[in-house]
């Protein structure tokens, strides 16, 4: 996370959040196998959490797909 997205507070804020949801998509298995890195661009510190949630669903769902269809 770099400080473009705020101050220390609002950067781990984020970070706690990005964390749990991504747990929370893990445990429902929704998370394909393998290693992330997951950033997070200025504008996500604004978003609501079923906002958040739904980008962190999205972008699993996508990834998922370029996996299944071999997609480089």
């Amino acid at each position: 996370m770099t400080k473009q997205l705020g101050s220390a507070v609002e950067r781990n804020r984020l970070r706690r959040r990005l964390r749990h949801l991504v747990e929370d998509e893990v445990g429902a298995g929704n998370v394909p196998a393998g290693a992330l890195l997951i950033s997070a661009g200025p504008s996500a510190k604004d978003l609501d959490p079923p906002a958040l949630r739904s980008q962190v669903r999205g972008l699993f769902q996508g990834l998922r797909q370029r996996i299944e269809i071999g997609a480089p």
